[in-house]
């Protein structure tokens, strides 16, 4: 199945990404195999988190190049948890 191309895709206000670094998304997926007692599949074994991250960054470039609007955040904290969604929310108001 063919992707459909960027002219046909409505680009939205803004897109909200919320992000960690590789040993953040590393961990968090340790700490979930822990608490469910289910094994990461193969997907998140070994550098997945650091590939995912690098797709992330290239599609984020991308998507700017054709005026794609990104809000991007730090989700490593419980703080940022916390904050995140109140910013967010200001910035959809300010739409």
């Amino acid at each position: 199945h063919d992707a459909l191309p960027i002219s046909e895709i409505i680009i939205p206000d803004l897109t909200i990404i919320l992000t960690a670094s590789e040993e953040t998304l590393t961990k968090r997926k340790i700490e979930r195999t822990k608490e469910t007692e289910i094994e990461l599949d193969r997907f998140e074994t070994g550098n997945q988190s650091g590939i995912e991250l690098h797709f992330l960054e290239e599609g984020i470039k991308r998507l700017e190049k054709k005026k794609w609007k990104f809000s991007i955040f730090s989700n490593e904290t419980e703080q940022d948890f916390e904050s995140n969604p109140r910013i967010a929310s200001f910035l959809i108001r300010e739409l």
